[in-house]
């Protein structure tokens, strides 16, 4: 990409070199003499001299101060064109004839100085503190809110005006002002900041004319040995991106933003300027599409202006939140209506309050939940999610809106959101689909199962009654439901019918009364008509048996399970080949995200042998598949292992908040309360050198691998050593003294 280089006439370039044969060169700048400085003041017309005498050991006169006040902020001409307008002033000794009138006049005007008597004293002489008073002001500080009379040489120093020595020098002598003295002053006040970083009061007089940019360089005043550019761009957020610059800037002229195959540019503006960022505001941008960035006429903070800037980039990905705190983590609009929303932690009903949701576009409130406006719903199929359902079709295609929440929702781990504070998000909304809950598709699965497909996630309270739903054939004659079930996704509902269908036959669904999680949206009394033209079907069996330990036992079935009967230890017999006796698992439960397999747990005392055949037996019924299909009676062989289970330890230990911390463990723990007593942990660590311990206040039960202990606070950067004394895994083997290091770092 070509850079932009800063050009300068060929005329300018030459006033510059004999301006900089008669001034001292840049480099010399910092060893120039009060004399040589006094020439560039007069050059710029601020003070004046007599065939090169400024007389700058003679006491500044207070007239004189406020004459170079005036031309120092670059006004000195508009106040000799505009005499009349300020000569008059309500001080008694200062005659509106007198040259100097029209200087104390705009002064006055404009609140350099107050009446605070009839007389002004013109030919009296002015102390260092008034005069630097002045100064200040010039650099637009306030006296009285940004500095006294008595604290002038202390803002001075703070803001670079004086050095140190000179500081310690002058500020408690305050002696009266020179020539001299005011000359050093004003010459270091030039390329000093203005109060609000803005600009060099230098600029004031480039603005007014006084002196051009170029003149200014030639004379040493500005040293612009940066050329201004863009560094990098990277999206904030949506419709937010950030732009950083090589070296801080004060103002853009205008932004464009546009792609190589659009002929119009996108809507956008210049949002922030702080330093060397730029965040700029714009419509959203298609991700992995290249766009180019203009910037024109950026002005540095030296005044220096750039008239125009391009970089290329790439549109953003929609990004995701990953945390160990509860943060909202993605959002994905549905429609018009309705938006799924997923969080880092796994939810509680307490998450389905409307209450915490606030939906805004451009800072205007759209949907309050506050109102009843908005409804929320703990998806199904992931308890790590909610369905947000709006009263009405507010979402519009493509326009950006922000969904905030509120700090007082507490995830299942038991901490509240973004650590109380609460957390927001911006999202693209998505109106391309029918915003009404809906059913998309009533298919035969087998002769007697039916599978209903909707829009959004079910209420699965009234989906799992059968009385809300009457099915029957071409002759109105009833077909019985025996059971449903909702699908592990939410969407999906499986009704289970008393008799047979016939291929082919025509059926007339009726859907009594059903809503969605959010309980806002309801199918009440529908007709659909479909044909039934199954296929055959599979039967429901045990697939696989897996020895993962002499004290586990995976088993992986051809269809997802119901999980009553599934993990229902009763349902399981194992024995010995050529054995009468069995034995039964201590426990079973669900694979972890995958309801076609369950692990039996053995206690100690039941172990497995490496010597030894096995028979687990079902028996015909026990276990039933989602549907509510009974397995047939199945026996299956396996061999015992030597390979002992490995004892439970702390895979990794993570402050979820600042007041709690959660264990993640290699071998699920029981639901007991040895593993659940508070004084079971001890929390360890060094303050001021004393050491520290504590116990929780509480333990969650967060599932078999997740215990979350909560304390009364943690400290960010803390170092942490947390101590069990003992745990007990599902099998009833105990380990005991682990341990586990962590810190709270800050985010």
């Amino acid at each position: 990409m070509m850079r932009i280089v800063k050009r300068f006439p060929v005329f300018v370039l030459v006033l510059a070199i004999i301006l900089a044969s008669v001034i001292p060169s840049v480099a010399e700048t910092a060893e120039r003499t009060t004399q040589e400085k006094a020439v560039v003041l007069s050059n710029l017309k601020i003070i004046s001299g007599v065939n090169g005498e400024f007389y700058l050991d003679n006491p500044l006169r207070r007239n004189e101060a406020v004459t170079f006040i005036v031309r120092l902020i670059g006004m000195g001409d508009h106040v000799n064109q505009n005499k009349s307008q300020y000569s008059d002033t309500p001080y008694s000794d200062v005659p509106s004839s007198e040259w100097y009138a029209p200087f104390i006049g705009y002064c006055y005007q404009n609140g350099f100085i107050t009446e605070s008597s009839t007389t002004f004293r013109p030919l009296d002489y002015i102390t260092e503190k008034e005069f630097l008073s002045l100064v200040l002001m010039a650099l637009e500080y306030e006296e009285g809110e940004d500095f006294t009379l008595d604290t002038a040489f202390d803002k001075a120093r703070e803001i670079g005006l004086l050095t140190l020595s000179e500081y310690i020098n002058r500020a408690s002598a305050n002696q009266a002002a020179t020539r001299g003295s005011a000359v050093e002053l004003m010459y270091k006040a030039l390329t000093t900041e203005c109060r609000d970083n803005d600009r060099i009061l230098l600029q004031k007089m480039i603005e007014a004319g006084v002196v051009t940019r170029l003149e200014a360089m030639a004379m040493g005043l500005i040293v612009d040995s940066v050329f201004t550019d863009i560094v990098s761009v990277e999206g904030l957020d949506l419709n937010r991106i950030q732009v950083t610059m090589n070296e801080a800037v004060s103002s853009v002229g205008s932004v464009l933003i546009y792609s190589s195959d659009d002929e119009d540019s996108l809507s956008c503006s210049v949002d922030t300027i702080e330093d060397d960022i730029i965040v700029v505001v714009t419509e959203p941008l298609e991700a992995g599409k290249e766009y180019v960035l203009e910037l024109l006429d950026v002005k540095d903070r030296q005044g220096n202006i750039t008239n125009r800037l391009t970089k290329a980039f790439t549109g953003f990905e929609t990004y995701e939140i990953t945390s160990d705190f509860f943060r909202i983590s993605r959002i994905e609009p549905v429609n018009q209506r309705s938006l799924m929303v997923y969080f880092t932690h796994p939810l509680s009903i307490n998450s389905e309050i409307c209450l915490y949701y606030t939906l805004t576009k451009d800072y205007q409130v759209i949907a309050d939940g506050r109102q009843g406006r908005i409804r929320a719903g703990v998806l199904n199929s992931d308890n790590r999610g909610v369905l947000l359902s709006l009263d009405s079709d507010l979402l519009k295609d493509g326009e950006v809106y922000t969904l905030t929440i509120d700090g007082d929702m507490v995830s299942a781990y038991g901490v509240r959101l973004n650590d109380g504070e609460g957390d927001s998000m911006k999202f693209i909304a998505k109106a391309d689909t029918d915003a009404r809950f809906e059913l998309v598709e009533l298919v035969a699965v087998d002769k007697n199962t039916l599978l209903l497909n909707f829009s959004k996630e079910v209420n699965p309270f009234l989906a799992r009654q059968i009385y809300n739903f009457y099915l029957t054939d071409a002759k109105d004659k009833p077909v019985p439901i025996s059971s449903t079930t909702v699908d592990a996704n939410g969407r999906a509902v499986y009704l289970v019918l008393g008799e047979d269908l016939s291929r082919n036959g025509t059926y007339n669904m009726t859907i009594n009364n059903l809503n969605d999680i959010t309980k806002q949206e309801y199918i009440t009394e529908q007709v659909y008509s479909f044909k039934a033209d199954y296929g055959s079907t599979t039967k429901f069996r045990l697939n696989r048996v897996t020895v993962l330990d002499n004290q586990t036992i995976e088993l992986t079935f051809n269809k997802p399970l119901d999980s009553a009967t599934a993990t229902n230890p009763g349902n399981y017999t194992i024995t010995r080949s050529g054995g009468s006796s069995g034995i039964r698992p201590a426990k079973v439960l669900f694979e972890s995200g995958d309801r076609n397999k369950v692990i039996l747990y053995l206690d100690s005392g039941s172990k497995l042998l490496k010597q030894n055949e096995y028979i687990l037996r079902i028996d015909a019924g026990d276990v039933k598949d989602y549907l509510g299909n009974g397995i047939e009676n199945t026996r299956e062989m396996f061999s015992g292992t030597g390979r002992e289970r490995e004892p439970v330890r702390i895979e990794k230990a993570v402050a979820i908040s600042t007041d709690a911390v959660k264990l993640e463990l290699s071998q699920g723990v029981s639901f007991t309360a040895e593993n659940l007593v508070p004084s079971n942990y001890i929390l360890e660590y060094s303050y001021n050198f004393i050491n520290v311990r504590k116990v929780p206040v509480s333990v969650i039960y967060g599932d078999a691998k997740t215990l979350v202990l909560k304390f009364d606070k943690l400290e960010y950067d803390m170092p942490y050593t947390l101590k069990v004394s003992e745990l007990t895994d599902i099998t009833g083997n105990v380990v005991k003294g682990l341990e586990a290091s962590f810190s709270l770092e800050a985010r």
